[in-house]
């Protein structure tokens, strides 16, 4: 199944081990390793997950911090290599112990290779260390290694579970609008009558993840960053998981789909979260119909989507059964047998569109959906493409009106800013 170019640069283990301890409310990371290893994260965390007002470098100047508010690092150097960087971590540790509940200590893949007994500095109770994050495996898969791994040491076990109680699993600070999406979630499932108890390493406190097991069940929200950790709260916890089979809630179908699953699974009446999507359906007709009506669009404009696959799937349905578009190419970022990539790969096959399985270069549809790198670099190509943002790397676009990529509110967006960039390209 294609995949991104090998030109591409994307986020390694080590981006989804410091991502996933970034996401707990009142953590610290740090990153035990050299300087060039912390800017990126540093600021990724930061401008996904503020907590400082100032961006002032002169405000962080000291030394671990180099400018930035947040991920600290032990800045390693060659005497570190080998002579060990404990007394170091110790600096760190000692600072920030006290002032958040959970201290990360997160390994580089130079520090990991080292060997150092680290936990021999940790206080049990309130710090935590990740030797490895996976070295260059993917995002992904340092995302769950570090959650799966915070989890054996701290969740706990017997806790009695409460009805009508979910954990959101496989939804991180690295997502476009995350914060706005878990709450276009936590409003579908409230109109079945269904709690969040967690989102796990996604904005939730480190009591909230210690007591995970309160939760009736887990919902994967994104499958390539939370079918594991699901296995593995399944394994452990005794606790079920829904994999919606439609991939992410974004456009209409998907979002009706998540509903049914989940209510069958809670056996609750769905109605009054169905009706809402039927509601926003009758809103939208009315603008597609007037759309239409004008410019004979967006029924066979072509577009394209290079993202991953829990994402790929619902837009893609949302833009070829919903919309009427036709499909230039669907690239993913991962070539992993999820079950939403053979959803993909199945469909397609289904409706004599295998051939759209294909990299985005050399492609020219009329709109874009990826990330915003992709898409500054297909537009060295085709300059009329029409580009949307659906994930990270961005443009910098500074957002002030709290926006989502999921839910009603994420397909509302994503159709005003398909209409409206079609107007551009036509």
């Amino acid at each position: 199944m294609p995949t991104c170019n090998s030109i591409d640069i994307a986020p390694d283990a080590l981006t989804g081990a410091i991502i996933a301890m970034e996401g707990i409310s009142d953590g610290a990371t740090i990153l035990n390793g050299p300087t060039g290893c912390k800017y990126f994260h540093g600021a990724i965390s930061d401008s996904q997950y503020p907590r400082s007002f100032s961006v002032d470098p002169l405000d962080y100047g000291k030394v671990h911090y180099f400018g930035q508010p947040r991920v600290p690092t032990t800045y390693l150097d060659s005497n570190d290599y080998v002579f060990g960087s404990s007394e170091k971590v110790r600096v760190l540790t000692d600072e920030l112990v006290g002032k958040y509940a959970i201290v990360s200590i997160v390994n580089s893949p130079g520090a990991s290779l080292l060997a150092e007994d680290l936990e021999r500095l940790i206080d049990k109770d309130r710090m935590f260390l990740i030797e490895t994050t996976g070295f260059s495996g993917s995002m992904f898969d340092g995302f769950q290694n570090a959650v799966i791994t915070l989890l054996e040491r701290f969740s706990i076990k017997g806790l009695e579970e409460q009805d009508m109680t979910v954990n959101l699993v496989g939804i991180s600070i690295y997502h476009k609008h995350w914060q706005g999406n878990i709450e276009e979630i936590r409003s579908i499932l409230s109109k079945m009558g269904i709690r969040v108890n967690a989102v796990v390493c996604a904005g939730s406190s480190f009591e909230d993840l210690k007591g995970v097991g309160n939760a009736k069940c887990n919902i994967i929200v994104h499958e390539e960053y939370g079918l594991r950790i699901a296995e593995w709260l399944r394994s452990e916890l005794s606790m079920p998981f829904i994999n919606p089979p439609m991939g992410a809630p974004v456009g209409f179908g998907s979002i009706e789909s998540f509903i049914k699953n989940v209510s069958s699974f809670f056996d609750v009446d769905p109605n009054k979260a169905l009706d809402s999507v039927k509601d926003s359906r009758s809103h939208c007709y009315g603008v597609l119909s007037r759309y239409n009506s004008l410019s004979g669009l967006p029924r066979g404009a072509t577009f394209s989507i290079h993202s991953d696959p829990s994402l790929a799937l619902p837009l893609f349905h949302m833009l070829y059964d919903y919309l009427g578009m036709i499909p230039e190419s669907i690239s993913l970022t991962t070539d992993s047998k999820l079950s939403v990539s053979k959803g993909i790969d199945s469909y397609l096959t289904s409706k004599g569109l295998g051939d759209a399985l294909r990299e985005l270069s050399g492609s020219f549809p009329d709109i874009l959906l990826s990330d915003g790198n992709t898409i500054s670099k297909h537009r060295l190509d085709n300059q009329l493409v029409e580009g949307i943002e659906i994930s990270l790397p961005s443009h910098g676009y500074s957002d002030v009106l709290p926006k989502a990529t999921l839910g009603i509110k994420g397909t509302y967006i994503i159709l005003e800013k398909i209409l409206n960039g079609l107007y551009r390209v036509y």
